[in-house]
């Protein structure tokens, strides 16, 4: 029992000893707060030490750049950091050029040498091809970078006389060429020429060149779309031709196709004119047909129309047509997708329809047949096939047959026979894969 409470006082890790406590100290120990405090006092002192170094050597820098007489930018200067220009990340092409870092205080700048900013062509005949050249000259006094000159796009298109050449020393001069084809234009047009370049306030500085197209023969259009026709349909388009009354009069003479292709002959357009009336204007409605082709596919051409006007003695347009069969299914091929072996399966629908305007057909029957070059097996092809109309127009519906085959993919053809007289019938693809048995 004394020995058990002997633990319970001084603790069961505390050996039992009959020696006396140890005297307290003469000096009472330091506490923990007094400790910090100081601690915390000698990080502050050292701190505020290192601040006065680091405003001493900045303040010894900004006087040694004063004494220079220059400031330079340490950032480069935001042109367009987020734009590009030419495919050209502008802040990348800039970092690379041939004119270095851009100086803040010789700055280089990009001046037009153009009256009033603006370049006016005056009235121009359609068709006119011409090129005017316009100066730019280095008005600051750092070098000068130019990167690139647009205009947009339409009938004036520009580029750099010296190609190659990039940086423009202050007061040195370039040049830029304009070239203008007013072939597909009608009235006033205004069109900004920009020249990127390095200068941190203006990098993208522009004047505005004007034209008015408003004299001479001029067609409504630079394009005839025939849009999709049947194999062998001829399409018919028109377009607006017009001169002032105070020209000339003139006349259509024919029509050429540029369209050259081995083995094939040149398209033979036919032409009917319409005179229109108007007070101000000589106006004739031309009305180009197309006599078709027999191959389906896109067909491009250049028509030529050939005219008796003094000063237009032809007008080009490009010139479309889209052959498309007479009737087809919207489905190239008829899927079924993973299909079990002994198991029959819904439907797969397909929607049969008029490939080319004012087609007008119905589904006398349909067959699913093998595949090309392939003999039918005892099976059979693998599929059957029912049709039908609704208000959308044809249906056939294609399911498989249901009896048992290996494993594989499974091809055949959907016969549609049909009442048009120039296509008596469809072939579509059919095609499912057959799992494998669990």
């Amino acid at each position: 029992m004394p020995l058990f409470l002997g633990l319970s006082a001084r603790g069961y890790d505390d050996p039992v000893s009959d020696d006396p406590p140890p005297a307290p100290s003469e000096a009472p120990a330091e506490s923990k707060l007094a400790v910090r405090t100081r601690w915390a006092v000698a990080i502050s002192s050292v701190a505020a030490i290192a601040l006065m170094l680091a405003v001493i050597v900045l303040a010894r820098q900004d006087d040694a750049g004063r004494e220079r007489g220059k400031r330079t930018s340490t950032v480069r200067p935001r042109i367009g950091d987020a734009q590009t220009f030419g495919g050209i990340q502008q802040a990348e092409r800039d970092r690379n050029s041939a004119c270095g870092t851009v100086d803040l205080d010789e700055p280089p700048v990009v001046e037009f040498l153009v009256d009033g900013g603006k370049l006016d062509f005056g009235k121009l005949k359609q068709g006119v091809k011409f090129q005017r050249l316009v100066e730019f000259r280095n008005g600051g006094s750092g070098p000068l970078c130019v990167y690139n000159v647009k205009t947009g796009c339409g009938c004036m298109k520009a580029e750099f006389q010296d190609k190659e050449k990039e940086r423009y020393e202050p007061g040195e001069k370039g040049t830029v060429v304009l070239h203008v084809d007013t072939a597909r234009v009608q009235g006033t047009v205004a069109k900004d020429v920009t020249i990127l370049s390095n200068d941190p306030k203006n990098p993208r500085r522009s004047f505005r060149a004007t034209l008015e197209v408003n004299a001479g023969l001029m067609a409504d259009r630079s394009f005839l779309d025939f849009g999709s026709a049947a194999p062998g349909q001829p399409v018919t388009r028109a377009l607006l031709l017009k001169s002032p009354n105070d020209e000339p009069e003139w006349k259509v003479t024919g029509l050429e196709s540029t369209r050259r292709v081995p083995g094939q002959d040149p398209i033979e357009y036919t032409f009917k004119t319409e005179p229109i009336k108007d007070p101000r204007f000589r106006r004739v409605k031309l009305s180009i047909t197309h006599p078709g082709f027999r191959q389906t596919g896109s067909i491009q051409d250049s028509i030529v129309i050939k005219t008796t006007h003094p000063e237009r003695r032809a007008i080009r347009l490009g010139a479309r047509i889209n052959i498309v069969p007479r009737i087809l299914s919207r489905s190239r091929v008829i899927s079924l997708g993973y299909v079990r072996s002994g198991h029959a399966r819904p439907p797969t629908r397909a929607r049969i329809q008029a490939g080319a305007p004012g087609v007008e057909f119905e589904i006398k029957a349909v067959e699913v047949v093998p595949k090309d070059g392939e003999q039918t097996t005892p099976a059979g092809p693998g599929f059957t096939a029912t049709f039908g109309s609704d208000e959308r127009g044809w249906w056939v519906d294609v399911k498989y047959d249901g009896k048992a085959r290996k494993a594989g993919l499974l091809e055949a053809v959907l016969l549609v026979h049909l009442s048009d007289t120039e296509q008596p019938e469809l072939r579509v693809p059919v095609r499912a894969t057959i799992r494998k048995p669990r």
